[in-house]
């Protein structure tokens, strides 16, 4: 596995304000181009459909109405500035993200502008389970995604090698395995 500290993640813990005792360990820079595909693939098929009443009135498949038209025409103009916006902001994102492993804890962050923080004690760790689309599969990728006995959400961690995704996945289960049998 690849280990960054913050200070090659841009600034020392006391610049960036992240959690700062152990090393963070981002996740595959290939993300951000799974990310830039499925974000041209969204934009492609929301800005056809916002097109598709135009298209079909000027080939006279029928007679849509002015107002459908320009509905269309402003869904097309949001996901093209959307999706713009997304491929500026899906780099800066991939590398925010990073996991470390604690003594009692799995600590998670991701953000840019609003950042979070997330940390799992290894005891509420319930189920660790490795997920991968066809997408993340053929870049070599995956998602390790756990369920806690908390009533928030708990974070899924993509961008992982297949490789590390399952030492991960291992590791945390063990880890909540063992501090489980000391309760």
């Amino acid at each position: 596995m690849q280990h960054n500290n913050d200070a090659a993640q841009g600034g020392s813990p006391a610049q960036t304000g992240w959690v700062a005792d152990h090393e963070w360990i981002p996740v595959d820079p290939r993300l951000a181009r799974v990310q830039h595909l499925s974000n041209i693939f969204t934009v492609l098929c929301l800005g056809a459909a916002g097109c598709a009443p135009w298209i079909l009135k000027r080939l006279g498949v029928f007679d849509a109405s002015t107002w459908l038209v320009w509905a269309g025409w402003i869904v097309a103009g949001y996901t093209l500035v959307s999706g713009v916006v997304q491929a500026f902001l899906i780099g800066p994102r991939v590398r925010s993200m990073g996991w470390m492993l604690r003594e009692n804890d799995f600590t998670y962050r991701v953000g840019i502008v609003f950042r979070r923080v997330v940390v799992v004690p290894y005891g509420r760790l319930q189920y660790v389970d490795l997920k991968s689309g066809p997408l993340m599969r053929g870049f070599g990728l995956c998602q390790v995604s756990f369920k806690t006995a908390a009533a928030e959400g708990s974070p899924d961690i993509p961008g992982l090698t297949q490789a590390d995704g399952e030492r991960l996945r291992d590791e945390l289960a063990a880890r909540g395995e063992q501090k489980l049998a000391g309760i």
